[in-house]
């Protein structure tokens, strides 16, 4: 009976400092972070839909440093008017994480927000308004679904689409599952789902191993990259023909990652991590292949279809201050990529006539403005 007391205090303790320590850890986080801890907290499934989507009029801290504001339809810009007013140039931005933006602190810091406030500058007589679609995670199928049931319905005038990273993270971890080095995605535990400490331990073990394993001689994939890279293209030309029976422009930016060929092997693993995150089976030079293969497929797409391709990468790639880890843009990378944007646009003819057929019947000032 003694042995049995001292087992059931000993579990009761265990099960009180686990607690205790889930209480500390949420409290901190919250205290330092907000109400929203993970990125994901601030989506949602669609209604009837598998469509990931950021939540509706949100207006919170996220991260200790960014203000998320988004409008009734859970875009990262402020709500534009329905149906759309005469004379108004309006700007959708389709792409994933990066698009989304949310290292800007604000709306107004994304290079979406930098592009439409560019262009409503440079002509004060035209209203331009923009909305930001781009969702975290989200792939081309995904883009291209949230396109037909959430970007049509606000008659877009040029749509700029921006992906690669999670397309080549999904094409070769599939590969990797079949490999044998990765694990099949499945969802959460319900302990990771509800114990913040767990899904942190978690978290840090799986980056840990990630990094060790990206920069290891251990087994690596070994795969066809540029077929991969032709499966990319095709749905990218699909998501380009369907924003076209939309829009009157689309946009295909090439895709920049902070990691660069010149840099010396050490800095390349620095910059590498977060792309090693997911897709630590493949070696550094793969990595590299990967993502030029991807790039070269956006050319491509461009050019089967007429899309508007924005080709200047120079000053973007492998700029290290431009990013905060591989592929997501830091506020002077924004800075850089609406530059590059804006630029493209002024110089393709398309466009201008499109800018000046709206500046025709324009009949009130420009309005950019941060939402909330």
């Amino acid at each position: 009976m003694k042995t049995r007391s001292l087992v059931v205090f000993g579990l009761a303790a265990v099960v009180l400092a686990g607690l205790g320590a889930e209480a500390l850890v949420r409290g901190r986080a919250h205290a330092r972070f907000g109400e929203y801890l993970d990125i994901y907290d601030l989506h949602e499934r669609l209604p009837g839909s598998d469509l990931l989507v950021p939540l509706a009029d949100l207006d919170t801290e996220f991260g200790g440093a960014t203000h998320i504001v988004t409008d009734e339809h859970g875009f990262r810009s402020p709500p534009v008017p329905q149906p759309k007013p005469e004379g108004t140039l309006r700007l959708a931005f389709l792409g994933a994480s990066t698009t989304f933006c949310s290292q800007a602190r604000d709306a107004a810091r994304t290079w979406p927000g930098l592009v439409a406030a560019e262009l409503a500058r440079r002509r004060p007589a035209l209203r331009v308004d923009y909305v930001n679609a781009g969702v975290t995670s989200y792939l081309v199928a995904d883009s291209a679904l949230g396109l037909e049931e959430r970007v049509a319905a606000v008659q877009p005038d040029v749509v700029v689409i921006y992906h690669a990273a999670n397309d080549l993270a999904v094409d070769t971890h599939e590969l990797a599952v079949v490999a044998g080095l990765a694990k099949p995605a499945g969802e959460p535990g319900w302990l990771e789902e509800h114990s913040l400490l767990y899904r942190l331990i978690r978290k840090n073990r799986r980056y840990q191993a990630a990094q060790a394993e990206g920069g290891s001689d251990g087994p690596k994939l070994d795969c066809d990259l540029e077929a991969l890279a032709r499966g990319f293209e095709d749905r990218l030309v699909d998501l380009v023909e369907r924003a076209s029976e939309t829009a009157e422009l689309v946009v295909l930016p090439r895709y920049a990652t902070r990691f660069d060929r010149s840099q010396p092997r050490e800095m390349q693993l620095t910059h590498m991590a977060q792309s090693f995150t997911f897709m630590a089976y493949l070696t550094p030079e793969a990595l590299f292949d990967g993502f030029e293969a991807y790039d070269r497929a956006i050319a491509r797409a461009a050019e089967r279809t007429g899309a508007l391709l924005i080709d200047d990468v120079d000053e973007l790639q492998g700029c290290v201050p431009c990013f905060t880890d591989s592929v997501h843009l830091s506020e002077r990378g924004c800075e850089v990529m609406a530059r590059r944007i804006v630029e493209g646009l002024e110089e393709c003819e398309e466009f201008r006539r499109l800018a000046e057929g709206r500046l025709a019947t324009a009949s009130s000032p420009s309005v950019v403005e941060e939402g909330g």
